[in-house]
């Protein structure tokens, strides 16, 4: 059901820090770059075949990469943790739950 704390970390690191750092001077400043970050954000939670998944991955996808730039690594890991385990309290997790991943072909 969760990943392990290696992975979590492992998936912030390229979803922050490899992204803004890397590829800044490809970015386009500001919103265009956290755009581009949460789009892609949500594309990677795209094997949950579900709108809703995508659209709550974009909204969290653009505050975690906001968290990041003005606070650093730390506070978009924080973030994504208290997120997450507030959806599943809340009962949306079942969005997220790994039953939901199938295969598409």
């Amino acid at each position: 059901m969760f990943l392990p704390a290696s992975v979590g970390i492992a998936a912030r690191l390229i979803f922050r820090p490899l992204f803004f750092h890397r590829y800044g001077s490809l970015l386009p400043e500001g919103r265009g770059a956290i755009a581009i970050n949460a789009l892609i954000f949500s594309f990677a939670h795209l094997m949950y075949w579900s709108w809703v998944v995508a659209a709550m991955t974009f909204v969290g996808g653009w505050i975690f990469a906001r968290a990041y730039l003005r606070h650093g690594f730390p506070a978009a890991w924080i973030l994504h943790a208290v997120a997450g385990n507030l959806l599943f309290a809340v009962g949306m997790g079942y969005y997220f739950w790994s039953s939901n991943v199938v295969r598409p072909f």
